[in-house]
């Protein structure tokens, strides 16, 4: 489980993960806005998509995430 806040708003967020080789996959629910999200990560790169409606114009909640890290 996992929160977004600011002052405007706080979001919470229910996570689902399982671990094949070489991704991570994630499930992802916001209960508040009833979205749905989809996740794959590799060991330095993942992408992260979320949406209340599959007709993403349509849409009042959106985001997609594509992000690069390195750990030392």
């Amino acid at each position: 489980m996992s929160s977004f806040s600011n002052e405007y708003l706080t979001l919470a967020q229910l996570n689902g993960f399982w671990q094949t080789e070489p991704l991570k996959y994630g499930i992802h629910i916001e209960p508040q806005t009833q979205s749905l999200g989809l996740s794959a990560q590799h060991k330095n790169i993942g992408f992260k998509y979320m949406a209340d409606d599959l007709a993403t114009n349509d849409a009042h909640r959106f985001s997609t995430y594509l992000y690069a890290q390195y750990f030392w």
